[in-house]
């Protein structure tokens, strides 16, 4: 009986190479390989010297393929991908002479043969190679799994972990995953007696679904702080400094000279950062010239995410801008798909008589009818959106802007009732004033001399419009 299952994030060490039993199961789970093929496929491969015998026990490597697997690994990925391993088989019995099914040339990832000898060989190869590799770094967490890496490392106390969290989201660091993953078919092959049963079945691979992944600002802004505070930014610093919180509070500490002796290093090294920025703005890279213009083209954190720039602030010319959409990446971005963003503003056709376009603005794209705009969803490419969504957008303005409009006044055109997010309230004279919360259901029928004495009744009220920061 299983009592219970943690997930944590961790590193994941890659699968010794094949054995006659992995092989047999991984062909058939994902080639849908049944046994007596795998084995036949396997003797042809053998036979032709393009693998090692493929009966076999063993987890074993020879030197000469651990050599070879390094060579192709530090080639083909890099020097910080290879990780020699020795494996060595536990089963009682086993064959230690022998050598697990690997193949004859490591530096052959391909073969010439028939289609299913060929998709053998290179899943065979895979494993052989990938059992050579550096640990898999699993860098995705959940609220859940988050607060408790956080209570691992000894960072912050626990009133701080939902601020904390919170916060990297609000600011746009990471997003919750919504990838749901793909399904894939995989085959189960059970022997009982003599018979064996063969069953279909299905899972979902490549999920992300409430994952914190980080967004373009979330691994400029941690790139920045790890190149330029990589002190600060170690783990130990802030259980450090969690340490040091605590001796002030029993007294051990006097809390003035531990803050002057720790402002002595990081204030030079604070204007040193920030000299060097002015230099270089942090996550910028240049992506070429526009072939129109011959001006460079950048990508880059703007004071609204990430934009791409044709024209620099040395120019003439006032430098264009375009908002890089959530499915493009600052660190991907080739030339070609930055310039199909400055395709914009374009018109997709008149609804009411007046014409249709689509734009971009600072706060994103936008819809542009009739004087008014409406904002483009995220889900909706704005250099593909048609006519008919547009229109559907609109229409969507409309009905939320009169669910939002309560009442209005023939007493008085400076008074209004509107519908905001906590409920009615009355827009008088560019102020807002609460409604009660017992008169929320009937705020429509309120008369304007009920109004007033509710205004005249109100506190003093905040100014109508948005609070500059």
């Amino acid at each position: 009986m299983v009592e219970s299952v943690t997930k944590k994030p961790l590193k994941r060490s890659p699968a010794p190479p094949f054995t006659t039993s992995t092989l047999q199961q991984e062909a058939a789970r994902k080639l849908g390989f049944t046994v007596v093929q795998t084995m036949m496929i396997a003797q042809k491969l053998y036979e032709s010297g393009r693998i090692t015998y493929m009966r076999t026990d063993s987890v074993n490597l020879s030197t000469l393929c651990s050599n070879a697997s390094k060579d192709e690994i530090i080639r083909e990925y890099g020097k910080e991908y290879s990780q020699t391993r020795a494996y060595h088989t536990s089963s009682k019995g086993a064959q230690e002479a022998h050598e697990a099914i690997r193949p004859t040339y490591m530096n052959e990832p391909t073969i010439e043969g028939t289609a299913q000898e060929k998709r053998l060989y290179e899943l065979i190869w895979k494993r052989t190679i990938a059992s050579q590799m550096a640990d898999a770094q699993l860098a995705r967490y959940t609220e859940a799994s988050l607060v408790k890496k956080l209570e691992d490392l000894g960072i912050g106390r626990p009133s701080t972990y939902a601020p904390t969290i919170s916060t990297i989201q609000q600011r746009q660091y990471v997003v919750k995953g919504d990838k749901t993953g793909e399904e894939r078919t995989f085959t189960i092959d059970s022997l009982k007696g003599i018979k064996i049963t063969q069953k279909l079945k299905k899972e979902m691979a490549g999920s992300e679904k409430g994952k914190l992944l980080p967004t373009d600002i979330g691994i400029v802004v941690n790139d920045f702080l790890m190149e330029n505070f990589p002190n600060i930014m170690n783990y130990n610093f802030t259980a450090d400094v969690e340490k040091k919180f605590d001796d002030i509070a029993e007294g051990k500490t006097e809390w003035t000279n531990w803050m002057k002796d720790f402002d002595k290093g990081f204030e030079p090294e604070v204007k040193e950062v920030l000299e060097a920025r002015n230099q270089h703005k942090a996550g910028e890279r240049n992506l070429g010239n526009d072939p129109k213009t011959g001006k460079p083209v950048f990508v880059k954190i703007g004071r609204f995410g990430p934009v791409v720039q044709i024209g620099s602030a040395e120019d003439k010319d006032k430098p264009q801008f375009a908002q890089l959409p959530s499915d493009k990446s600052i660190e991907t971005i080739t030339l070609e798909e930055a310039l199909e963003l400055f395709k914009l503003p374009r018109e997709l056709g008149d609804y009411e008589g007046i014409t249709v376009t689509v734009g971009s603005g600072r706060y994103g794209p936008y819809i542009l009818h009739n004087r008014k705009y409406v904002s483009i969803p995220k889900e909706d490419d704005p250099l593909t959106i048609t006519l008919d969504r547009a229109i559907e957008l609109i229409k969507e303005k409309r009905e939320a802007e009169e669910k939002r409009h309560l009442k209005v006044f023939d007493e008085d055109d400076k008074m209004e009732i509107l519908n905001g997010k906590y409920g009615p309230y009355i827009a008088y004279d560019g102020k807002n004033y609460r409604i009660p919360k017992a008169k929320h259901e009937s705020a429509e029928e309120l008369t304007y001399e009920e109004c007033m004495e509710i205004i005249k009744a109100a506190p003093e009220p905040k100014a109508r419009g948005r609070k500059k920061s």
